[in-house]
């Protein structure tokens, strides 16, 4: 029996990293690499912050301090946790006003 050895062993891989870090091993991306995913690096970055905001405000930070620390304002760590708060108001529907004739 002949035994073979497998090519990709055989290869020098040097990890030379990509825009977002200077190696595989520092990558800000948690699971995966931007290369995986279907989106661009500022994309997959995005997705990473509103996660670790969705975290912060399921544990119970409250908004004005996890919009600081992440440099966002207080409607965007909302809307990266998609928990937008009401509307002040109602507003009445717009439409035209029917006025009955006699």
């Amino acid at each position: 029996m002949i035994r073979t050895v497998d090519p990709v062993a055989l290869t020098a891989y040097t990890d030379t990293g990509c825009r977002l870090a200077p190696s595989c091993l520092r990558c800000p991306i948690p699971d995966g690499c931007v290369y995986d995913y279907g989106v661009t690096p500022t994309e997959l970055l995005a997705l990473a912050r509103d996660l670790a905001i969705r975290r912060r405000l399921d544990a119970g930070d409250p908004a004005q301090r996890v919009a600081a620390a992440f440099g966002v304002s207080q409607r965007s760590a909302y809307r990266a946790a998609g928990t937008a708060r009401p509307p002040r108001r109602r507003r009445r529907p717009l439409g035209a006003r029917v006025v009955p004739v006699c």
